[in-house]
């Protein structure tokens, strides 16, 4: 006969399952989530995202207004050069067709018949034109130098392009030698030809020409890398 005190099998059990649920009921309690982690979580990644998109948006921004700020600086340095250049070339130009003019007219009083009054009139003409050459003749120098010498504004003295070279130095040189002479034509010195000075005006009229296409060439470039630039943008 068993026992009345003697627990049964269920009874012994019971206690067992009770104490399990309490285990895990304590575990359940230490590991749930606060409910605003989650959206604290999301909360964090919107602000990274709005710092983010608003850091880069102001770097673009400031990148993009540089860059257009660059251009336009370029842009209107290029049209301020051009600009430059143009009136450049009309005052070096004019003064080269001034000064070789008025050395032709001077000229002809050694091979025509002319009073002495014209004579003289012109040989005053063409020393007030040769005052104002000399007056500005350093700035021509600087001047073309600066806008128009090839390879890297440094003077050439070549003669492959046209009869006298590509730069006004070598022009300026041709003008005083047939400054020369003229000038022993005027004094009347011995060995004074007006025949080779007629020559030497024909070879300067040449160079004159020859460097007056080369300053417009070099315009035009100007132009095309101007206009490059602007279809670039």
């Amino acid at each position: 006969m068993e026992d009345d005190f003697a627990p049964s099998k269920m009874q012994l059990q019971e206690p067992e399952q009770g104490s399990d649920a309490a285990v895990k009921s304590s575990q359940n309690e230490k590991t749930k989530v606060p409910w605003y982690t989650d959206f604290l979580q999301k909360l964090l990644l919107l602000v990274i995202g709005f710092v983010l998109t608003y850091w880069c948006g102001n770097y673009l921004t400031d990148k993009f207004r540089r860059e257009t700020a660059k251009t336009e600086f370029e842009v209107a340095s290029m049209q301020s050069d051009i600009s430059r250049s143009l009136q450049i070339f009309e005052d070096v130009s004019r003064m080269m067709d001034k000064r070789l003019f008025r050395m032709r007219r001077l000229h002809d009083t050694f091979v025509a018949s002319l009073d002495s009054d014209t004579a003289r009139e012109r040989l005053i003409d063409y020393r007030n034109t040769l005052i104002e050459w000399n007056d500005n003749i350093n700035r021509y120098r600087s001047l073309f130098s600066l806008y128009f010498a090839p390879n890297n504004n440094s003077v050439s003295s070549d003669r492959s392009y046209g009869f006298c070279g590509n730069n006004f130095e070598t022009v300026a040189a041709e003008f005083a030698n047939a400054h020369i002479e003229l000038q022993r034509l005027i004094d009347k010195k011995e060995g004074g030809s007006a025949k080779k000075l007629e020559a030497m005006l024909e070879g300067l009229n040449i160079c004159v020409y020859d460097l007056d296409e080369f300053m417009l060439k070099r315009i035009d470039a100007m132009r095309a890398t101007y206009r490059e630039k602007i279809g670039s943008h």
